[in-house]
């Protein structure tokens, strides 16, 4: 899925159950997220109903999950940047105890309860190799947030004037976007 036909979702109300956000487009990808929290999280006690975790381990996602939401149908759990990528120094592991990890992971998410919704964010590209991503990948709604190709770019770039209530023909987009460049965070600073 790109990031086209998760705003498409969004916009349409009808969600999955696993998401999960990766590429090196870190402003679009931090939108979608904005996005998606804001029609996934409960309204009722958010903070009692939304967990946010932080370079997490497979004990804590399960742990979050396996919490039934309060006065609520449904919760959301975001994991930001998990350990189980192998991209957090502090929480970097063996492979044996990293694989072990992940397979409890899986294994959960393979059940995981139905009132339970779950943001994977992951800074950058997630390791293609990596056995998280692989299940993720085939079990979760995939958004690769890559840069952005010059017409993309120059789409977004005329919408979002749009939006804020200015116009841009093309040629002016494309020029903005070759003298700033792919980031997308740098060209909504201009």
């Amino acid at each position: 899925m790109n990031y086209k036909q998760l705003s498409k979702q969004i916009k349409s109300g009808e969600f999955e159950q696993i998401y999960f956000l990766h590429g090196e487009e870190e402003y679009v990808k931090d939108r979608l997220y904005e996005q998606l929290y804001e029609k996934l999280a409960p309204p009722v006690m958010p903070e009692f109903n939304v967990n946010f975790l932080r370079a997490a381990t497979d004990e804590t996602i399960i742990a979050a999950c396996m919490t039934p939401p309060m006065m609520a149908e449904e919760k959301l759990v975001v994991v930001r940047d998990c350990a189980l990528f192998g991209g957090d120094e502090e929480t970097k592991t063996s492979s044996s105890e990293l694989r072990a990890a992940t397979d409890r992971l899986t294994k959960y998410l393979d059940s995981l309860p139905k009132n339970v919704r779950l943001i994977f964010w992951q800074r950058g590209k997630a390791p293609g190799n990596n056995r998280l991503k692989k299940y993720l990948s085939s079990h979760a709604a995939e958004v690769l947030v890559d840069f952005l190709k010059e017409n993309e770019a120059q789409e977004w770039i005329v919408a979002r004037m749009r939006r804020a209530g200015f116009s841009m023909d093309a040629e002016a987009a494309n020029m903005l976007y070759y003298f700033v460049g792919p980031a997308m965070g740098e060209v909504a600073g201009e």
